[in-house]
Order: structure tokens, then C-alpha cells, then sequence
């Protein structure tokens, strides 16, 4: 999402830094690139939002992190307790990382800066080269009290979009989705000087995501085809696992219906699973929703109409 002379980055998926430099996000030249990311948001921890986050930490030391006038800010969930941890490996009780089955954003970030020490101490012998760890501030969103009394709660309760982050091309809020068991899970809104973005992130349906989208110009919502996804799951275990998916996500008739009753001017269709169904299969039989509906492509640019009127 770009407003202003900003850069902001809803989640990191595979390749995100490569595609950030062929989206033309930054300028261009060696050393060049992250120069106007001033913040991450991640939606949630699950590996295809978080898989390439290394990839833009590590990477950045020579992708213009030395030109980045300030630290960029990154937001996501927070650590969870001990007693949140499933049970793994089919049953048997045991997990991965024991000592802290369920890092937050803070523990991800320097678990990855440990991880690639070798490397970036290697760099850091040169005297360009910025220290990654001092150019990147890992932090957890609070959570609203409504939803700190109970963690358990299934669906997430009912709560207000609350303040994240704000600067001077964009206001941030974020509200509690529905994507359980994991949680939690957040939406995104940006109200900038031309205009309104939300960003779903995983979710099923919820109140809290329509409530924040009420009003905004464009809904970035993602979606799931079961008709698509039954021709290409086949055998018993798999279409079993497609129950599971499918009480997480957002169907292509139930995504119609939440822009409709969020009143946005346009629905940009991300997350599109099964990712090689084509573009018509992601389009409601009977429409409710009556504005603009797009399915979203890797590199797609969708603007904001410029406006004048709103003040951050």
C-alpha cells in the first residue's frame, strides 16, 4: 500500500522482496529499494504471510536499508501463553520449540537475526552497511480488553477498530478477525488523504471486519473457491482437509455478501485459493455485492481516486 512518499507492506508472502523491487517500489539501482518502506503489518503468523520476511530482513543490508531515514516499524501478534500450545506430532503431545511453542513478532524477528548472524556479521565488516537489527522495531498489537479477559473465545468477540500506527500519509486501526484456531488474527484499515483501504487478512466472515470496512473505497478481501477446490481434491483424507480450510476462510458468495454489507465502492479479491482456478470462478453466481469487483494478480496496481476532502 503506497500513499504519500510511504511504502507499507500488509503481510510477507514467498518472494515478497523481489516482487517489492519489480513492483517498482523502490528506486532503482544497487543499493536502492526498501529506502520508503516505513512499516509491516502482519495480519497473522502463519507461514505463507511470514515466509518471506528473512528474505527482506537479511536482504535489505543491500537493498537501501542505509538510506532508510528511520527505523521501519513492524506489527503483529503478540507472544501467546504456554497454555494456548495444540497438541502435535498426531496426538502425542509434543511441539516444535517447547521453550516458546508460540513466539509473537518480537521472538520472530530475532529468532531470524540470530538465525543469519553468519551472514550478517560478514557484511557488517564493511563500513556501508547498516546493522539490520537497528533499522527494523519488531512490536506487538495490543489486544483490545474485550478480547484479553477470554483468549479461548471462538469466534473472537466483538470488539472496535483500535489505533496501530499513524503518520503523515496514512491513520492504521486494526480489528480482531475470525481465523481460528489461530489468534489472534487481525485486519487492517488505512485512511489516507485520497482515501480508504481495508485489508481482510484469513478470515471467515465476522462483524468485526465489516464493521471496519463500512465505508472504505476499497475492500481487499481474501477468498476461497469450494467448487474449484473439490475438482482438484479428490481423495477422502484431502477433501477432509478441505472442511478444515474451508471453516477459516471466506467463500466466493460469502465475500460478496460481506462487501455488500460493509457498503465499499470496490472488492479486490487477494489470498485466492485454489490460486490456478481462473477468474470467473471467483465471481459470484448471484451477485449481492454491486460495485466494483476485481481478482487480484500478482503486480496488479489499483488505485485510489484522488480526493481532496479528507483530512488524516
Amino acid at each position: 500500500m503506497v500513499a504519500g512518499d510511504g511504502v507499507y507492506l500488509i503481510d510477507c508472502g514467498d518472494g515478497v522482496a523481489a516482487q517489492y523491487r519489480r513492483a517498482g517500489l523502490g528506486p532503482a539501482g544497487s543499493g536502492h529499494g526498501l529506502d520508503h518502506l516505513r512499516a509491516i503489518f502482519f495480519t497473522h503468523l502463519h507461514s505463507d504471510h511470514t515466509i518471506g520476511y528473512p528474505g527482506l530482513l537479511i536482504a535489505g543490508v543491500l537493498n537501501g536499508l542505509s538510506k532508510v531515514p528511520r527505523p521501519i516499524q513492524v506489527f503483529g501478534p503478540g507472544r501467546q501463553a504456554p497454555a494456548a500450545i495444540p497438541s502435535g506430532d498426531r496426538g502425542s503431545g509434543r511441539v516444535v520449540n517447547p521453550q516458546d511453542p508460540l513466539p509473537g513478532i518480537v521472538r520472530l524477528t530475532q529468532g531470524l537475526f540470530a538465525a543469519f548472524a553468519t551472514d550478517l556479521n560478514e557484511r557488517l565488516r564493511s563500513p556501508h552497511v547498516v546493522n539490520p537489527e537497528s533499522m527494523f522495531a519488531p512490536q506487538e498489537i495490543g489486544l483490545p480488553a474485550e478480547a484479553r479477559s477470554d483468549l479461548s473465545r471462538d469466534p473472537p468477540p466483538k470488539s472496535e477498530p483500535f489505533l496501530v500506527y499513524q503518520d503523515g500519509n496514512v491513520r492504521v486501526t486494526a480489528t480482531l478477525v475470525d481465523h481460528r484456531p489461530c489468534f489472534p488474527a487481525f485486519g487492517f484499515r488505512f485512511e489516507t488523504a485520497n482515501g480508504v483501504i481495508v485489508f481482510s487478512g484469513d478470515t471467515r466472515p465476522n462483524e468485526n471486519l465489516v464493521r471496519m470496512a463500512r465505508g472504505a473505497d476499497i475492500l481487499v478481501h481474501e477468498v476461497i473457491s469450494k467448487p474449484a477446490m473439490e475438482r482438484h481434491l479428490t481423495e477422502p483424507a484431502a477433501r477432509a482437509r478441505l472442511d478444515g480450510i474451508l471453516r477459516t476462510h471466506t467463500t466466493v458468495e460469502e465475500v460478496d455478501a460481506v462487501a455488500s454489507a460493509a457498503g465499499v465502492g470496490k472488492l479486490v479479491l487477494s489470498h485466492v485459493v485454489p490460486p490456478n482456478a481462473t477468474g470467473d470462478e471467483f465471481r459470484p453466481a448471484r451477485a449481492k455485492f454491486d460495485g466494483e469487483l476485481i481478482v487480484g494478480e500478482d503486480l496488479d496496481q489499483i488505485m485510489l481516486s484522488a480526493r481532496h476532502d479528507r483530512k488524516l
